[in-house]
Formats: structure tokens, sequence, C-alpha cells
């Protein structure tokens, strides 16, 4: 028999209650600028601040840091990323990239989030080079199944079950 330890966070990593814990836990977290939006999901929280409210984003990456210390919780800023949207067209003056979050937190030109890859210029050309590439992997391995004998009613349903639904989700993100 093991020893008893006492359980110091408030959300179980791993676990199949981990993620509404989180959300139930996450409930009291808010923006502290009216105009920036918190999107919670699962164990993920994204961050949304719009240029013209660029100067509020310290304060609030500070306040959710806070608001884990607070809670028992850590967070992860090697998984923090910041992504600048911009319109690759747009001649206005002010379209110029705002200066690095001083946290340290890094910039990136795409995330991923919810199953879709954002890139910063609103293409969606790497979300569906990813899914294309994840069902052509999945077509080889189908293939495979066929040469080893699986049946036709078997392969449908596993085309139904990898591919066919990959190619919904993605339509549907």
């Amino acid at each position: 028999m093991s020893e008893l330890l006492d359980i110091s966070a408030s959300v179980i990593q791993g676990s199949g209650v981990g993620p509404g814990s989180y959300i139930v836990n996450a409930s009291d977290l808010h923006p502290i600028h009216k105009d920036n939006t918190l999107i919670k999901f699962a164990d993920d929280t994204d961050l949304i601040v719009a240029a013209d409210n660029e100067n509020t984003c310290v304060d609030e990456l500070t306040n959710i840091k806070t608001w884990a210390k607070n809670n028992n919780l850590t967070l992860n800023e090697s998984k923090s990323v910041e992504i600048v949207f911009r319109n690759p067209r747009s001649k206005w003056k002010n379209n110029k990239t705002p200066p690095p979050t001083p946290m340290g937190i890094v910039r990136k030109t795409d995330l991923k989030t919810l199953g879709v890859t954002l890139s910063n210029n609103f293409s969606m050309t790497l979300h569906i080079n990813k899914v294309v590439a994840s069902c052509g992997q999945a077509l080889y391995a189908m293939k495979i199944l066929k040469a080893h004998g699986l049946s036709s009613n078997c392969l449908h349903s596993t085309f139904q079950a990898t591919i066919q639904s990959r190619l919904l989700y993605a339509s549907q993100a």
C-alpha cells in the first residue's frame, strides 16, 4: 500500500475530470479590460486582444498569471505563444507589428487551437495542407490494411472513421 500524499493542485492532469474541473475552476477568470476576450476550453485559455488594445496585453497576462497562482495552478509559459494577425494587403500607416510581449512569450506566425491551424495572414493554406497530409497517411494505412485482406465493408467503415471524419471536421472548423 502506498503512502498518502496531499494533492497540491486543483486540476488533475490526464484525468477524465481534468478539463471539466478546469472549466469550473476558471469560471472566475475574466479579462480586466472590457474589450479583450478570454476563451476557455478544456484546459486551454486563449486571450484575444484587439490591435487598439495592444497596450493592455501585459496587464491581461499578469492577471492570468496571478489568477493561476491564486488558484494553485501553474501557467505553462513554455506553451504560451503570441500571434499577431494582420492583413497583408492593408495600406494603413499603423499596420506595423507591435513590439514583443516583455514577458518572454514567443511570437509565432501560426498556431493550432481547437484543432485548427491559424496563420497570422488569415490564410488557411497551412491548415488545409496539414489535414490533407493527415488524410494521405490514413490512406496509406488503409492500403496496407487492404493488402492484408481487410474486407470492403471494414475498409469502408475505416475510411468513414478516419478520413471522412477528418475532412468533415476540417470543413466545419
